[in-house]
Parts: C-alpha cells; sequence; structure tokens
C-alpha cells in the first residue's frame, strides 16, 4: 500500500493555506489590495453549497458585523470586497448538506488575513 501524503504548495507573506486536521477540504487566501481579498477552496468531498462567513478581527463576534455569503458548488472562489486597509479579517467555510442545514463542525475550515495598506494613506 502507498500512501500519499497532500503536498503544501509555496506560499508568499499574500497568500495563506489552511489545511484542516481532516484534510479533506483546503482554504486558500490571497490579499489582493488594501480592500480586497481572494478566498478560494478546493473539497475531496461533494458538496451542495458552502457557507461563508467573514468577520473584522477586534469586534464582537456578538452584534459584531459577521458577513455571510451562501456559494453554490459549481463556485470554488469569491472575492472579498469593500474591507478596510490594514485589517485582520477572520474567514470561514462550511461545507452545508442537501438542505443547506451545517456539516459536523470538523468540517468547518478558518483562516486569516489582513488587507493591505491604502494608496491614499
Amino acid at each position: 500500500t502507498i500512501t500519499t501524503f497532500p503536498t503544501v504548495p509555496e506560499t508568499n507573506d499574500e497568500e495563506k493555506m489552511t489545511l484542516p486536521t481532516v484534510e479533506r477540504f483546503q482554504l486558500f487566501i490571497h490579499i489582493v489590495n488594501g480592500t480586497c481579498i481572494q478566498v478560494s477552496w478546493h473539497s475531496l468531498f461533494n458538496v451542495m453549497a458552502y457557507k461563508l462567513t467573514w468577520v473584522k478581527m477586534g469586534h464582537s463576534l456578538e452584534g459584531g458585523i459577521i458577513q455571510e455569503r451562501i456559494v453554490t458548488d459549481k463556485r470554488q472562489n469569491i472575492s472579498l470586497t469593500n474591507l478596510e486597509p490594514k485589517s485582520t479579517y477572520r474567514i470561514c467555510l462550511v461545507p452545508l448538506d442537501d438542505f443547506n442545514n451545517y456539516r459536523i463542525g470538523e468540517d468547518t475550515v478558518c483562516s486569516e488575513g489582513t488587507t493591505k495598506a491604502s494608496l491614499l494613506n
């Protein structure tokens, strides 16, 4: 039996990748500029849809500004726009089942990314 382990691609300071312990789901973060983060993912199992959430760090999750979007299985990337420059965001992706219910929490993948400084600052 040959066991193949996933390889971690080379990244730079502007790109992060999170591998969950189950290694069935990968989340990639690319900082585009001061107001945009590109999020992409790869799943090793079939998913009907995903729930993508993001929140600016430093804000309370209770009463904070948590934004979310449901993304169909056809997409594997999305751009988060109108973000604040030089701000850190926590981004989570949750696979949903056929009825748009959450799957078991172990499949949730989160990562953080910090937007660049604005050219106007």
